[in-house]
């Protein structure tokens, strides 16, 4: 019994020092830059470019502004009842910023979500 004990101390010791070693080859980073390795090293299989890159929160936010002001424009000539009733009930006039601002943070809210699209589907259900 005692030799079995001593031997699986060793076998236990064995393992130990093998995980040190690899420990200083393991890849530890974020989720964040686990994904962005996992794109760059597989760019070709996904049909993105080799040079892809992830935005910085500035460049996000002013992509997200730009696609608002592009579809509030779309929306202004296209005269969409909807968005009209939309824009007389949130903002003041010619000052369609703070509805902007609204919905910018109603899509944080979403996105914060670890289940963003049933959030949306249980609020359009309400509605």
């Amino acid at each position: 019994m005692q030799f079995i004990k001593k031997w699986s101390k060793i076998q236990k010791m064995r393992i130990c020092k093998k995980q040190v070693v690899l420990l200083n080859k393991a890849s530890i980073c974020t989720i964040d830059s686990f994904c962005l390795d996992v794109i760059r090293n597989n760019f070709y299989e996904l049909d993105i470019s080799a040079n892809a890159r992830v935005a910085d929160s500035t460049e996000i936010l002013l992509l997200k502004q730009e696609i608002l002001d592009d579809l509030f424009e779309e929306k202004y000539i296209a005269n969409d009842k909807d968005f009209i009733s939309l824009i007389e009930t949130y903002t003041k006039y010619n000052k369609d910023e703070e509805l902007k601002d609204i919905i910018l943070k109603i899509y944080s809210y979403v996105q914060s979500s670890p289940f963003s699209r049933k959030v949306v589907g249980r609020k359009n259900r309400r509605a």
